[in-house]
């Protein structure tokens, strides 16, 4: 089971889905700062 989270992990840092969250997680830095 953690094995294929540690996958699926990797998977996304590697796709695109890492940089959805990362600008996601911008976007609600951005937000709190203003």
């Amino acid at each position: 089971m953690f094995r294929g989270i540690s996958n699926l992990i990797r998977l996304n840092l590697s796709g695109n889905l890492f940089s959805t969250l990362a600008q996601g997680t911008f976007e609600n830095l951005l937000s709190l700062k203003y």
